[in-house]
């Protein structure tokens, strides 16, 4: 069956009204160039509407070299489609070589939240061994506060990688300096470091900021929508979690954005969900940016509410034994000590890849994170995963936060954002 594209047609008629005035007024060499930029365009936005109606067109012109960090943006996120399709990505094409590398850094979109690179490495050999240990970026010298999401799955051997690292600021990006250095960690022989300067030329487009302050009630469970912020990347909702809630809200999940005309904007696919964690009373969560839509009417849809109730939300381990000290009966896992990790064992559920456990207290109140997730394994007759910590040994039994568990409290909440 065909795929059905959306062609802007009144745009294109404007365009093409736009080429026949010029006709008229110019010669024929003219003509055929201007003819020419108008099949470009109209091809664009072709290209653009077909990558995110047909997967197969997507995964056809993946394959097409310098193409494939455009289609990762624009495939799974409308914001990024909108921003491509408004002109706001901006191309750079950086080339730097190094230890037989080369790293090409096509472009970015920037704005207050964060920054969307998008990068290619070239190399005389197999790329798909190769891994980056980390990446960095530099702002006038200056490491860039923010957090930093990239992938590198190549399955079968290649000697190019095209890809795009998402950068999400904890705190609004400051644009005063627009000189910035990307640097990439190799974990080959060489252990090669790869420079790559770039400037910032284009304006950076404000955020839209809607004070809300809407207080939403769940099971007697209580938190406020502060503020919705639009930005051309991303959309990013302030949460504040009442503390006088007698359960522990652990997730709000499979969130919505519907305008008036019933279009959604999910949740963040690439990149981070939210900054912060929701157990600390604030949290900022992500989804999808209709910056480019202006919309006159936004509801927010929450699809689970996640909790527990306090006193319930955390285990105790004895490291020093070995021992699950305490568990509680509300939580069915199979929780295993050895050494400094605790193995989590349970039934498989339609999100197993969460990260379960958070913070680990000993007696003094001494707080160590978990170092590393060992290994993590779904199926259909359960999950397993496991959480090492390294630092809070000595003084036990340590209390760790429940940091997930699928325990729902509220579904389908719809909270009005804009009338």
């Amino acid at each position: 069956m065909r795929q059905q594209v959306d062609v802007p047609k009144e745009a294109l008629k404007a365009r093409r009204d736009e080429v026949l005035r010029r006709v008229q007024q110019e010669k024929r060499r003219k003509k055929c160039l201007m003819m020419t930029s108008t099949i470009i365009t109209t091809a664009m936005m072709l290209f653009i509407f077909s990558v995110r109606l047909s997967p197969t067109f997507a995964g056809y012109v993946a394959k097409i070299p310098g193409f494939a960090p455009i289609v990762e943006m624009i495939a799974y996120d409308k914001g990024m489609r909108d921003v491509v399709k408004n002109d706001y990505f901006e191309e750079l094409g950086v080339v730097v070589k190094e230890n037989q590398l080369t790293v090409t850094l096509v472009g970015v979109t920037a704005d207050y939240s964060g920054m969307v690179l998008s990068y290619e490495v070239d190399a005389p050999f197999d790329l798909s061994k190769l891994e980056t240990k980390k990446v960095d970026i530099l702002q006038d010298g200056e490491h860039l506060q923010a957090a930093y999401t990239y992938s590198w799955y190549e399955d079968e051997p290649t000697q190019h990688i095209e890809q795009v690292i998402n950068v999400t600021a904890s705190e609004p990006f400051q644009y005063d300096v627009r000189d910035f250095e990307l640097i990439f960690y190799f974990d080959d022989v060489q252990e090669t470091v790869v420079h790559v300067p770039f400037t910032l030329e284009n304006p950076i487009k404000e955020s839209k900021v809607i004070e809300l302050n809407k207080d939403v009630v769940v099971e007697g469970q209580r938190f406020t929508v502060e503020k919705l912020s639009i930005s051309p990347l991303r959309t990013v909702l302030d949460i504040h979690i009442d503390e006088a809630n007698t359960m522990q809200i652990l997730a709000l999940d499979d969130l919505q954005l519907l305008d008036e005309h019933g279009e959604d904007w999910t949740s963040i696919q690439n990149g981070f969900v939210g900054m912060g964690h929701i157990r600390d009373g604030r949290y900022a969560l992500h989804m999808q940016s209709n910056y480019f839509r202006a919309p006159k009417n936004l509801t927010l849809i929450i699809g689970e509410v996640i909790a527990l109730p306090k006193g319930q939300d955390y285990i105790e381990v004895d490291f020093m034994k070995e021992q699950v000290v305490y568990q509680p009966a509300l939580v069915d896992w199979q929780i295993d000590v050895v050494g400094k990790q605790i193995s989590i064992t349970g039934d498989t559920w339609q999100d197993g890849g969460r990260q379960l456990l958070l913070r680990a207290f000993d007696q003094q109140g001494n707080m160590s994170y978990p170092t590393s997730s060992t290994w993590s394994s779904r199926g259909e007759d359960g999950f397993e995963t496991s959480e090492q910590y390294d630092e809070v040994m000595s003084l036990t039994p340590v209390k760790i936060e429940i940091s997930y568990y699928p325990h729902l409290i509220g579904e389908n909440v719809e909270i009005p954002i804009l009338k």
